[in-house]
């Protein structure tokens, strides 16, 4: 069974009245409008403000992943061979306990790199073994 709805136009049969009643619908639909664009300008501002700020701390953050990059090459051998087993302890205890996927992977990232350098020294190692 299908029910069948039409919208119709209400009126009350006085003329102003109704011409009453649509005054006050264009009224709210101009303020409702009016509103609208102002929160529409507003977030454009917080997002220009947002922009603006984002600069200097993605700066930073290159920044601060050259100089780690610049320590990791620079560190010995056991240093790298600690960090890593260390940063990878920690990361097994964080998915052990349960944490959040997002901070496991930022515990990796370091104990990833750190291991990547210290293979890539071992592997040097061996080659140059190989060589002689």
């Amino acid at each position: 069974m299908t029910t069948q709805t039409t919208s119709a136009s209400v009126t009350t049969g006085d003329p102003e009245h109704d011409e009453h009643r649509r005054t006050d619908a264009s009224g709210t639909l101009g303020t409702v409008g009016g509103r609208a664009a102002a929160m529409a300008d507003r977030a454009g501002s917080v997002i220009d403000r947002a922009v603006a700020d984002a600069q200097p701390i993605a700066a930073g953050a290159a920044d601060a992943l050259s100089d780690s990059a610049r320590a990791i090459r620079q560190s010995r051998d056991g240093d790298l061979a600690i960090g890593t087993a260390m940063l990878t302890g920690l990361s097994i205890g964080l998915v052990v306990g349960g944490a959040n996927r997002l901070l496991i992977a930022a515990a990796l990232v370091p104990a990833g790199l750190m291991g990547y350098t210290l293979l890539g020294r071992i592997d040097a190692a061996l080659l140059r073994g190989r060589r002689a």
